[in-house]
């Protein structure tokens, strides 16, 4: 796994909006970092400058030492979960996860057969690969949103306040079931919320 590096991370946006000001992280590998604060302070945009939506102005950002400041998102080996889980409707639960495989050619039909068992073994939904994201509830979608973004193997994973849509008693549930997964991979994390 790997480490991340944020030095002197600064977003403007146009018309001088401040959006985030020299920011300075060292994330070890394996650890799982949260960043906590209200609507509007920056959090998410720190996010997405690691993975890629979002170019710093100012500032440099690192993963496993290699600098990723100006790569494209699918350049750096990262995967991201979203609010809104961001299933594709029309996919069955194996497309869904198998997605970031495919996508990248790297991976063997059988290999990419063998992931998707593995990750829905992770997040505790084995036998819904045939099923579609509408024929699961709201936690299980979250769940299928994680699978996904594992996969492929990514060195860190970059959650942006996935829970928020969930109701206490199943956010409650999903935190406690986000950090046993992040254990048991011992993948490098960046959770944001405002809760």
């Amino acid at each position: 796994m790997s480490g991340i590096s944020l030095d002197g991370v600064t977003k403007r946006y146009p018309g001088g909006i401040l959006a985030v000001k020299g920011v300075d992280i060292d994330i070890e590998s394996g650890e799982f970092v949260t960043l906590v604060g209200p609507s509007g302070c920056g959090k998410t945009t720190t996010l997405r400058t690691i993975a890629g939506f979002e170019t710093p102005t100012e500032g440099s950002i690192r993963i496993d030492g290699e600098e990723i400041t100006e790569m494209p998102p699918y350049e750096r080996d990262t995967g991201m979960v979203f609010q809104d889980f961001a299933l594709f409707p029309h996919m069955s639960i194996r497309e869904n996860v198998a997605y970031g495989m495919k996508a990248s050619g790297e991976y063997t039909d059988e290999e990419i057969d063998a992931r998707v068992a593995e990750m829905l073994e992770l997040v505790e939904l084995p036998g819904t690969e045939n099923r579609m994201p509408d024929q699961l509830s709201g936690g299980q979608q979250q769940r299928i949103a994680l699978a996904r973004a594992l996969a492929p193997r990514p060195k860190a994973l970059l959650l942006d306040e996935p829970l928020a849509s969930l109701d206490k008693q199943l956010r409650e549930q999903m935190q406690v079931e986000l950090r046993r997964i992040q254990r048991e991979i011992g993948i490098t994390t960046v959770f944001v919320t405002h809760n």
